[in-house]
């Protein structure tokens, strides 16, 4: 397939007509002076058209740089969709000049061609195994470093990201669900008589509300413990039926009916639990990994406060905060710790910056296996390490004690010192004999209070042991970092950590806020996208300061 290419004429230039169209120093100016260098050549040789053997035939093809360039131009504000980019690259002067293209001659990319650009990016590269969307942020990253001048500093940080699935309760999630499964089937399959006899019979299926088809008393707790059996009775019924047709199906549809059919059995057993009479209703609990979307079923439920809970994802994001460049960025589920996705993330941006040693991160990330295993890499991770938990006034906690690694020897604060350290399949743990901590005049404030007592005391009992110290599966690291967090210079340097908002901030305004389709890969791919335009951004600025200079 050739590629297609712009006539070059300087009087249909959109520069040359208005040459206030772009500003000096913006992302567009940045496309339309160097478009063609901040694309890879090696990724554009792997763009359609561009095969090695030389031979192209059929419709020419966009270049590979003309469809970054309006990647790009999507996020330039708070983003737009696909049909909007395109639309708006018809008329919009600074956009055309940006993409290469002359006014007046020749059309633009349509929606269809950005998506199937989009599908291409997610793909794996022919030179490593990455997503070539991923290879092309790093490349971008490496530029910009390349122009900055002076020390960075390394901030990490996290904010909500909302994803694109309807959000619905538990019986509207089935009754989508299993009318999107039954579509799918009927669209893939040429006869499934069995299933279309199932399905007629079931009158609100085919209604456009669910509920208002199931012709329920919602205020009745017996009429809705009905309906909720029945609807999840049905969905189970279906979904039987379906797995027996999924041999006969096309292979290019087996996936994706087995898919929908697991993402409804999981909301029934998350969701639903069998009452004294056998029946299935809502469950009283929360599941763990509970399912959110019955359209995006990677959705998760999250907390960015304890009183501002959302539905969707969570975008991680590790970047200078003197010239607010962002190095790497990962989306994960909303419910997903803070820690092992940080480490993710951190190792990441080594590949683009080697010599990346010291990382300013908030308390979430500063798990103690996380920090071990960044400090054997070479990374320190400055973080505030796990709070001591606070203890009722008068008592004596854990930090109380001293522990010496060497001798496996805890001494509390009476001064008796003991060995018998007892490892299992629970936690490590000190525990001193009751025979001295009974007579000890600390017992008050050290024992629990069922013990505090003497033994002869109504509320005494003889017991073997006295005070037991539990400790943290690696207590020697967790010391040391609190140690090293007391020093007045780690506190200092921590300051700059609340300037990763910046990067957090530039990240939202462009449009990371909200996915824009469904499922974490696409999201994922939303996020670099947003990244790459903030990056170009720090780019345009560079250099526009070193034109005037």
């Amino acid at each position: 397939m050739p590629i297609r290419r712009a006539p070059s004429c300087s009087f249909r230039n959109p520069v040359a007509l208005d040459p206030g169209c772009v500003e000096v120093g913006s992302v567009p100016w940045l496309l339309a002076e160097h478009r063609h260098d901040l694309f890879p050549t090696f990724l554009a040789a792997e763009w359609r058209g561009n095969v090695s053997s030389g031979r192209s035939a059929g419709r020419a093809a966009w270049p590979a740089d003309v469809l970054f360039a309006l990647m790009v131009l999507q996020w330039s504000d708070e983003g737009t969709s696909r049909l909007g980019a395109c639309r708006r690259a018809k008329t919009d002067l600074a956009w055309r000049a940006a993409m290469g293209l002359p006014i007046g001659v020749g059309g633009t990319p349509t929606e269809k061609t950005v998506r199937e650009f989009e599908r291409w990016l997610r793909k794996r590269s022919r030179g490593c195994d990455l997503p070539r969307y991923v290879v092309l942020h790093e490349h971008i990253a490496r530029t910009v470093m390349a122009r900055l001048d002076g020390t960075a500093v390394w901030a990490m940080d996290s904010t909500p990201m909302w994803c694109f699935g309807a959000l619905k309760g538990t019986l509207r999630m089935l009754a989508d669900g299993l009318r999107s499964l039954v579509r799918h089937v009927s669209r893939a399959a040429n006869d499934c008589g069995s299933l279309t006899e199932l399905v007629a019979g079931i009158g609100w299926l085919h209604s456009k509300s669910a509920k208002g088809g199931l012709d329920v008393d919602w205020r009745e707790k017996e009429a809705r413990h009905r309906a909720t059996d029945h609807v999840a009775r049905t969905v189970i019924d279906v979904v039987a039926r379906v797995r027996h047709l999924v041999p006969v199906l096309p292979a290019g549809h087996r996936e994706g009916v087995l898919e929908r059919c697991d993402v409804l059995l999981r909301v029934i057993e998350s969701d639903l639990e069998e009452d004294e009479d056998g029946r299935l209703s809502i469950a009283r609990q929360v599941a763990r990994d509970r399912i959110v979307s019955i359209t995006d079923p990677d959705a998760r439920s999250g907390r960015k406060t304890m009183s501002q809970p959302y539905k969707g994802y969570k975008l991680h994001v590790l970047g200078d905060v003197s010239s607010r460049m962002i190095l790497a960025v990962d989306v994960v589920a909303a419910n997903a710790p803070e820690a092992p996705a940080g480490h993710a993330v951190i190792r990441r941006a080594r590949r683009v910056r080697e010599d990346l040693s010291a990382v300013l991160a908030d308390t979430a990330y500063g798990a103690t296996d996380t920090r071990t295993q960044l400090a054997n890499e070479g990374i320190d991770l400055i973080a505030p390490p796990q709070r001591v938990r606070p203890q009722p006034s008068g008592r004596l906690g854990k930090d109380a004690f001293q522990i010496d690694f060497e001798r496996n020897v805890a001494r509390c604060p009476a001064g008796v010192e003991t060995d018998d350290l007892r490892t299992g399949s629970v936690r490590p743990r000190y525990i001193w004999p009751m025979s001295h901590c009974g007579d000890c005049s600390l017992s008050i404030k050290c024992l629990p209070k069922r013990l505090s007592t003497k033994p002869g005391s109504p509320r005494g009992r003889p017991r073997r042991q006295g005070r037991v110290l539990v400790l943290h599966h690696d207590e020697r690291a967790l010391r040391d970092a609190r140690a090293a967090w007391a020093r007045p210079e780690r506190r200092v340097a921590y300051r700059r950590r609340t300037e990763s908002e910046q990067l957090v901030n530039d990240l939202v305004r462009h449009g990371a806020r909200r996915a824009r389709a469904f499922r974490i890969a696409s999201a994922r791919q939303q996020a670099h996208a947003v990244a790459i335009r903030c990056n170009l951004g720090v780019l345009a600025r560079l250099l526009a300061a070193e034109a005037r200079r």
